[in-house]
């Protein structure tokens, strides 16, 4: 095939480099990163982007006047929230990060007029669109290992005018199992509690810098704080500084040992980078600490070694990834599978795959292209 599959390969999962939990969110300006694959192995298929290309685009807005559109996100059992949750819009099956809560999930973004309201690293195109576009996606909440409600406001349209737009609540999923980043912060000392709050309302306020800074000071206050460690690496992200949010998460890690997060994040930053092999250690780590629920993992583990030319490896993660219940919340867990069956000649099982992406993202940029390579495939099988 001529033209590449993987131009189309956007992650499509809780997008955070995290947004959040961050899918969570930081994500690079410019445009994407692309690396050529060995024809050797992997045949047909001759140019990928960076697994998370999709989150180097923005949410577009735009209307008349400014507007202020608020949600509430909360655990459905009432628990305390695992750290900062992202929120994303999901439309036509695409996922776009908006930003982040504070740390009692209030969240809001302000719609200007005539431009966007997200910093750079949300907005690397520029383009704008009508608040009512908004009816026609889904919000949701992102925490690693948790599922979230998808909220549908279909009534945004019969809104136009309102300057504050309510989503209401986005609840949260808690795993029975889930190994909650704040199990270990029950004796976080008040100095360094209310750091950690300061720094969760200038994440909201999509102010950074600020937010860094009091990170480092609940951090400073109480090296144990394992939330207030991965709540810098959010931070970090979101100011490109990713050896930073490593480092951050590494922390965390020492003193969370059996957390995913932690481990989840870091894969995304080395799979973001190019760097396949420690991308796939991580996220095989954080899928032995949460086999049920962290679907991102799989996908992650799937593209990882998928890069790496261990077709096998990248089948099973992908089916695996597959067969848990929020496997649409990562419908490139398709795409991923679909070019690991190519690469190896499977080609009924990788046009079926992308048909299921196709109708899992029907508005994804790349789609025309997906097409191309789906008749392309239905070509090549038996008459």
């Amino acid at each position: 095939m001529e033209q590449a599959l993987g131009g189309l390969l956007h992650s499509h999962c809780a997008s955070q480099r995290d947004v959040g939990s961050a899918r969570i969110i930081a994500v690079s300006t410019g445009d994407p990163p692309r690396w050529r694959l060995s024809s050797a192995v992997f045949g047909v298929f001759l140019l990928m982007p960076a697994l998370h290309a999709q989150l180097e685009r923005h949410l577009p807005i735009y209307d008349a006047q400014d507007k202020i559109v608020y949600a509430k996100v909360r655990v459905a059992d009432g628990s305390p929230l695992p750290g900062i949750p992202g929120v994303e819009a999901l439309c036509g099956g695409v996922a776009y990060p908006l930003g982040y809560t504070d740390t009692q999930g209030n969240f809001r973004v302000v719609v200007r007029n005539g431009a966007s309201a997200f910093g750079a690293s949300f907005n690397s195109n520029g383009a704008t669109m009508s608040l009512s576009a908004l009816a026609n996606c889904e919000f949701r909440a992102l925490a690693p290992g948790y599922s979230s409600q998808r909220v549908s406001p279909r009534w945004l349209r019969e809104m136009s005018e309102a300057n504050t737009v309510s989503l209401g609540s986005i609840l949260l999923s808690r795993p029975a199992d889930a190994h909650g980043e704040l199990a270990h912060d029950a004796h976080v000392p008040k100095a360094a509690r209310n750091a950690y709050k300061k720094g969760g309302s200038a994440m909201a306020d999509r102010k950074w810098g600020d937010a860094k800074a009091q990170f480092e000071q609940a951090v400073g206050a109480h090296p144990g704080y394992v939330a207030a460690w991965v709540a810098l690496g959010l931070a970090d992200e979101a100011l490109e500084q990713w050896k930073d949010a490593e480092s951050a998460y590494q922390h965390a890690i020492k003193l969370s040992p059996n957390s995913a997060g932690p481990y989840l994040r870091i894969a995304r930053l080395r799979a973001t980078a190019g760097e396949w092999q420690p991308a796939a250690l991580y996220s095989e780590t954080a899928i032995g600490l949460d086999p049920q629920n962290l679907v991102e993992g799989y996908s992650l583990c799937a593209m990882a070694n998928l890069k790496l030319g261990h077709l096998e490896t990248a089948r099973s993660s992908a089916r695996a990834g597959l067969k848990l219940k929020n496997a649409s919340d990562c419908p490139d867990l398709w795409l991923t599978l679909a070019l690991a069956e190519a690469a190896g000649k499977r080609y009924a099982d990788a046009a079926a795959g992308l048909q299921m992406y196709l109708k899992l993202v029907p508005r994804a940029e790349g789609n025309p292209e997906v097409q191309k390579e789906l008749a392309e495939l239905r070509g090549r099988l038996p008459r």
